[in-house]
């Protein structure tokens, strides 16, 4: 593990199985700061845009940190070696780090976040019978949740408490997939409007004080902080189809 705040950041590329309904993300990609061992997820239309994520990516971590990346630990990817992007890291002097081929030991770090994930999601997905057009829901609330659980990696503080050097706050955590209830401003809807919304909760907003609520039935996300939840009950039957299969995003996340 590096000593220096963000030395070393490690990358993978996942294809994943399209299970998803009217999403149109079918691949995603993972950063993971191997000082802290926090990790972002970022969902593709296609594996060209490895690129513009790592740069969305690049960003967001320059707001946590003065310290720049120093080194990018990849597989062999088409999407890593492109001309563009080798380009761009050597103007940013970021080293490049290749793993051999078909050695995923060499990136262990990568292996053992993307299957942790991976099990994480098929919890959240299964525990209250979703549909698999959630997956990406699922996927982007448990690296939320993971990266403020204790790790035995670093002494059993969070990957967030490592990189921010304060504890994270989960008093607000609920329930993923639950049934909850958005309250809507009275400026927002029509006197004789309901004052609330019935919604499942899909996961935390990563920049603002707020929960993501989904309403199935129209499609909607509301972003708010005034909801109540009913955490025992679900939208789903028990009998729904519950997608991806378990087996399926397994295969999905196993890295190469």
């Amino acid at each position: 593990m590096s000593n220096d705040l963000r030395s070393w950041f490690v990358t993978f590329p996942n294809g994943m199985i399209p299970l998803v309904e009217n999403w149109g993300c079918d691949n995603m990609v993972t950063f993971i700061d191997d000082f802290s061992r926090y990790v972002w997820v970022y969902f593709l239309k296609e594996k060209s845009e490895v690129f513009s994520k790592f740069r969305e990516f690049e960003l967001v971590a320059g707001k946590i940190s003065d310290s720049k990346i120093a080194c990018l630990r990849s597989d062999n990817g088409g999407e890593y070696l492109g001309a563009e992007f080798s380009e761009y890291l050597k103007q940013k002097h970021v080293k490049r780090q290749l793993t051999c081929p078909n050695t995923p030991q060499q990136n262990r770090v990568s292996e053992r976040k993307n299957r942790h994930l991976a099990e994480i999601t098929r919890s959240l997905i299964h525990g209250k019978n979703m549909p698999g057009r959630f997956w990406a829901e699922a996927m982007r609330t448990a690296a939320y949740v993971i990266n403020r659980l204790p790790s035995q990696t670093l002494q059993y503080i969070s990957p967030f408490e490592k990189l921010n050097q304060t504890k994270p706050t989960v008093s607000y955590f609920s329930v993923f997939g639950c049934v909850c209830y958005v309250f809507i401003p009275g400026h927002l809807r029509h006197k004789m409007e309901k004052k609330a919304i019935r919604c499942v909760f899909v996961g935390y907003d990563p920049e603002r004080k707020g929960w993501h609520c989904c309403d199935p039935n129209t499609g909607k996300v509301y972003v708010s902080r005034n909801v109540i939840f009913d955490e025992n009950s679900t939208w789903w039957s028990a009998d729904s189809k519950v997608l991806p299969d378990t087996e399926q995003l397994k295969e999905g996340l196993r890295t190469s």
